[in-house]
């Protein structure tokens, strides 16, 4: 079979029917397809990452847009973020000088005793949403936007002092400073 030489090592061969099993053709599109436009800046990723301090009553937020410009030129981020209930923790307006082609922007935000996620059956699993938009120039009409959703915790694996050699898993998971 003609089909089978060329896809040989990309299909397996269970996809080309057995006795067993019907014709299974994996190429091509199978999810939805979606265009987007933008004017002269896209932004192509964004990025969170929350740290807690030894305490837990302090988060450091740290966001990161990866953002695409067609042309050198001057744009604003305009972010908001918001707890679980849609309370607006705060807004902010960041001045970004983009240049042709791939820029990362940088923002950081310390928030004062966030609400903490906790695994299920712990405890409450609050998110945070942090929603931004880009505008070029002066324009009132977004170039485009980015929302990423986001919990604050402190994951961290530890070895257990004190176990037989042989014990099966020797790790201990913390989470916001509890076993």
């Amino acid at each position: 079979n003609k089909t089978r030489q060329v896809l040989r090592g990309l299909k397996s061969i269970t996809n080309f029917s057995y006795d067993w099993g019907t014709n299974i053709w994996t190429l091509g599109l199978w999810k939805d397809v979606i265009l987007q436009a933008s004017e002269d800046a896209m932004i192509n990723d964004l990025y969170v990452k929350a740290e807690l301090n030894d305490a837990y009553d302090k988060a450091f937020i740290r966001a990161v847009w990866e953002i695409n410009s067609l042309t050198n030129v001057n744009a604003k981020l305009d972010i908001t973020l918001t707890n679980n209930n849609n309370n607006n923790i705060l807004h902010f307006t960041h001045a970004v000088s983009l240049k042709a082609g791939d820029n990362k922007v940088v923002w950081e935000k310390t928030i004062d005793d966030p609400e903490l996620w906790w695994p299920a059956g712990h405890g409450k699993q609050p998110l945070y949403i942090l929603d931004s938009k880009l505008y070029i120039k002066n324009s009132s009409i977004p170039s485009d936007g980015s929302l990423v959703r986001f919990g604050i915790c402190d994951l961290k694996w530890g070895q257990l002092d004190g176990i037989p050699e042989n014990f099966i898993n020797p790790l201990k998971l913390t989470v916001n400073g509890r076993r």
